[in-house]
């Protein structure tokens, strides 16, 4: 808070006092600026919980926030991790996905945004060897590009497809 803004809420005494070269004068003015950065984070407040805007370092806060903290790990096994662009995008969009969480779409829409390659495919009509459909199973089509993801996107698909529902992944060979 601004020094000429803080005298008028003093004690009348205090206000006559608080003249430049005055001890008050000079207390008010460290108090100025000992809250100059509460201030300016105060104002800008918002970017910290805004996924585009906010920093890094938080991404990880955010994550929790809306229960996706689980796509990170401070280790992986391959070294591939979900870029920070991707996971500002899957914390904007944590709402639409919850909204379609256990369908098709949704698992698509999920793995889309996270991997940042388009071309998933979801066969939800599996059929075994013989030709007998297979209840409950479901065939993700990965594009080959996503393949270097696939850790990810085999953890992706366990938390977001149906409890009930078993999946086999596949490659799609662009040819």
């Amino acid at each position: 808070m601004e020094k000429h803004k803080i005298i008028p809420l003093l004690p009348g005494i205090f206000q006559q006092s608080a003249k430049p070269g005055n001890p008050l004068f000079a207390f008010l003015s460290v108090m100025e600026v000992m809250h100059a950065d509460s201030q300016t984070i105060l104002k800008n407040l918002d970017s910290f919980f805004d996924p585009v805007r906010t920093d890094e370092n938080f991404i990880r806060f955010l994550l929790k926030w809306v229960d996706m903290d689980w796509l990170i790990d401070d280790e992986d096994a391959s070294g591939k991790m979900i870029k920070k662009d991707n996971l500002r995008l899957l914390i904007a969009n944590a709402w639409y996905l919850s909204k379609w969480r256990g369908t098709a779409k949704g698992l698509i829409m999920f793995l889309e945004t996270a991997t940042g390659v388009k071309g998933f495919l979801i066969n939800e009509n599996a059929k075994d060897e013989k030709g007998m459909p297979l209840p409950f199973h479901i065939i993700i089509n990965v594009p080959e590009n996503a393949v270097p993801m696939l850790h990810i996107i085999e953890r992706i698909i366990e938390k977001e497809k149906p409890a009930y529902v078993t999946h086999e992944t596949k490659i799609l060979i662009e040819s």
